[in-house]
């Protein structure tokens, strides 16, 4: 299994921003697929809204930052993608994605 992760250029504090995960998974490879953001800078969490797409093979994240979060650049967040395929447990782990964290326009 492979993950792409395409970030959004900034986010705005107190707002949220949907990014998608995409997953190439291997024939047969139906099952759950768990989506998890590691390193996001104080104030951003993953909101509601976690979930696969009709296409089976992309996952839709909110990213909510905080009203009070404070700007900044993180060039380190990692999005892991973990499944069970044939009894065994798969996770896979995108490369470092930039991430800017500004004041609403």
């Amino acid at each position: 299994m492979t993950i792409e992760v395409k970030p959004p250029a900034a986010l705005p504090i107190g707002t949220t921003q949907t990014i998608d995960v995409t997953t190439n998974r291997g024939p047969g490879n139906t099952g759950v697929v768990n989506v998890n953001v590691k390193n996001l800078p104080a104030g951003v969490t993953v909101g509601d809204g976690v979930g696969l797409l009709a296409d089976g093979k992309t996952v839709r994240l909110n990213l909510v930052v905080a009203a009070d979060a404070a700007a900044a650049v993180v060039e380190n967040i990692i999005v892991e993608a973990t499944t069970n395929f044939s009894g065994a447990t798969v996770t896979v782990a995108s490369d470092p994605i930039k991430l800017e964290v500004k004041k609403a326009e």
